[in-house]
């Protein structure tokens, strides 16, 4: 079964289609990092609560940057369907995390 779903040409577009969204993804979050970095250089503002404001958005590129780089050399090993499903998982952790970022579990101590 996994022969046939490696070998399908469908699995394989739908893969790279997903690495460009994902690229585009990973571009935007280190965007957000940036802009949240320079919006956040106001010397009032204590050190503590901007790393607690910029930080998750370094923490959430950086892991889809890893998850990409496993997407990536699980292509190379022609293991297109497994590739398949941590490329989805990725956007999924992309469209929900994006809802967490800034939310109410993040506390001031």
């Amino acid at each position: 079964m996994f022969e046939n779903l490696n070998n399908s040409k469908k699995v394989k577009v739908t893969t790279y289609v997903c690495l460009a969204f994902i690229s585009l993804f990973i571009l935007a979050t280190f965007a957000q990092y940036y802009s949240m970095k320079l919006k956040l250089q106001n010397p009032l503002i204590p050190e503590e609560l901007k790393e607690m404001v910029v930080n998750p958005y370094l923490k959430k590129g950086i892991v889809m940057l890893v998850t990409t780089l496993g997407v990536l050399i699980l292509q190379s090993f022609k293991k297109h369907f497994f590739a398949l499903l941590v490329a989805l998982g990725i956007i999924i952790f992309f469209l929900l995390s994006k809802h967490y970022i800034g939310g109410w579990h993040t506390e001031i101590s």
